[in-house]
């Protein structure tokens, strides 16, 4: 990553960590007592100054029920709309109507028409009780799980490894998100 790149991101990632901590009225001090760190690593990591280290941004990321690629500079929108998309497969693979899915998980059914349709984006809690009800871990529901298998693959080739050590990498992975 370039320099440029490397200010970029952190800058990316300051204005969304400052967006997050609007949109659920908490202060620097708050955060910083909730990740056990001082008020002065959240305004640098805020304010762009810092990068914000991938343990925090995994602790954050789960505190506010976001994907850790939405921190990281991916858009929401597109996240919400794979997820939904996620959401609506599963369900139609397990023959429920969305109604259902709503009725089970005490979603109002609108808000759940619109999470499924990636209009708007579901609160931790209710990823929770969609991926229970649909048998699915929340990762599986949130997680573009066949673009980071391809990334894999890539990179794997890069570094020369060979198709069949590649394709038992892959099935390792596999197997181990399925426990």
């Amino acid at each position: 990553m370039d320099f440029n790149n490397f200010e970029n991101k952190k800058i990316l990632m300051g204005k969304r960590l400052a967006a997050l901590l609007k949109e659920h009225d908490l202060k620097n001090k708050d955060l910083a007592e909730i990740l056990n760190v001082s008020e002065s690593y959240i305004s640098a990591w805020k304010n762009g100054h810092r990068l914000i280290p991938t343990l925090y941004v995994h602790k954050i990321s789960e505190y506010f029920g976001v994907p850790v690629s939405y921190i990281m500079g991916e858009d929401i929108e597109d996240h919400c709309q794979k997820a939904g998309k996620k959401i609506a497969q599963a369900r139609k693979l397990k023959g429920m109507q969305y109604i259902d899915l709503a009725k089970r998980t005490g979603i109002a059914p609108i808000r759940l028409s619109q999470i499924e349709r990636g209009i708007i984006k579901a609160k931790a809690e209710e990823l929770e009780k969609i991926a229970k009800e649909l048998n699915l871990t929340v990762d599986e529901l949130t997680i573009d799980f066949e673009s980071c298998i391809e990334k894999i693959k890539k990179l794997c080739l890069k570094m020369g490894v060979s198709d069949e050590s590649i394709e038992a990498i892959i099935q390792q992975i596999k197997y181990d998100l399925r426990k």
